[in-house]
């Protein structure tokens, strides 16, 4: 019996050390960000500007920007918190894919340190 306990918390902990290694090489997202009404190959998601977002207590949160990408080169950085989207207030991280779907240039009211930020890039054409 004690056996048995030994060998069940031997593989679940090889198994989160697994897990682990893997998201560290950023082979399995964190959080995934995107809602399965968004896998369509012609929308333009949240991933595909560069930026990896997670819902917190404070709104939506940037974990992560690509490194080259758009929102790279909008200035974006982590851990700022991003108020709007092209004019949408975004409470959740999905709705963020959700903005992104409207054809006007890419604008977004952040929060860093306190201070509100505005940037707004034109879209390059999308696929």
């Amino acid at each position: 019996m004690r056996r048995s306990f030994v060998v069940i918390f031997l593989i679940l902990g090889l198994g989160l050390i697994v897990w682990i290694s893997l998201v560290a090489f950023r082979v399995l997202p964190i959080f995934p960000v995107s809602s399965p009404s968004t896998a369509d190959e012609d929308m333009l998601r949240a991933e595909d500007i560069g930026l990896l977002l997670c819902d917190t207590a404070e709104g939506v949160s940037v974990l992560a920007v690509q490194a080259g990408s758009l929102a790279e080169n909008m200035g974006v950085e982590p851990g700022d918190l991003v108020i709007s989207l092209k004019g949408t207030s975004l409470s959740s991280a999905v709705q963020a894919d959700t903005a992104l779907l409207e054809s006007a240039p890419l604008s977004m009211t952040l929060v860093r340190n306190g201070h509100r930020i505005e940037k707004q890039v034109s879209l390059p054409a999308h696929r």
